[in-house]
């Protein structure tokens, strides 16, 4: 995201796009944080992992001729590799957790836990980086006629409040529709007045 793109949309007042790169740079930062915990995490179970087999194959080798503590030794391995497979799966779902979320935060949900607890998670496969079967259930939550509320409609970005109209202090005709609409216009039309 850039300033051009924000213009395009028709945003031009600088503190607007400043306070929208301001919030857009927290959830990247607080997203950056979550990784590098994570692959410090993995790498550091990494190294502990590899160290153990390591010390393990020392020990096989140097109790060759004795079968107790052979069979101990192939346990150990045995436990290891568990030990490993339960880190690689953990790792895997706090993967997949973390794609679902980035993909329903692209679906503009009010309310992000709220739409997670709706979908089946165990619908949801995610392999080599990609999620399926995520896309129809969102689509599905997104189209509802009974959930669509859950998310912003295209357009929906600043939701104009309904109700009692604001009061009219100067008089204006109309409830004050004749009212500037923007800053300049007031601005030019106070300019007139003088």
């Amino acid at each position: 995201m850039n300033t051009e793109f924000l213009k395009g949309l028709g945003i031009t007042d600088q503190e607007v796009i400043n306070a929208i790169f301001a919030e857009n740079g927290k959830d990247v930062n607080k997203a950056k944080g979550e990784t590098e915990q994570l692959t410090s995490k993995v790498t550091a179970l990494e190294q502990q992992l590899a160290e153990r087999d390591e010390q393990l194959e020392k020990l096989k080798e140097s109790a060759k001729d004795n079968e107790k503590l052979q069979k101990q030794l192939n346990d150990l391995q045995d436990e290891n590799k568990a030990t490993a497979k339960k880190y690689a799966d953990e790792l895997s779902a706090l993967e997949k957790s973390h794609a679902i979320e980035t993909a329903i935060r692209d679906a503009k949900p009010r309310n992000l836990k709220a739409v997670k607890a709706l979908l089946d998670l165990d619908k949801i496969s995610y392999v080599d980086g990609k999620l399926e079967g995520l896309e129809s259930q969102l689509k599905g939550l997104v189209e509802g006629e009974d959930t669509k509320f859950l998310f912003e409609a295209s357009g929906d970005n600043n939701p104009k409040p309904s109700g009692a109209k604001a009061p009219n202090p100067d008089g204006l005709p109309n409830g004050g529709d004749d009212a500037p609409k923007d800053l300049a216009s007031a601005v030019a039309a106070a300019l007139k007045a003088q």
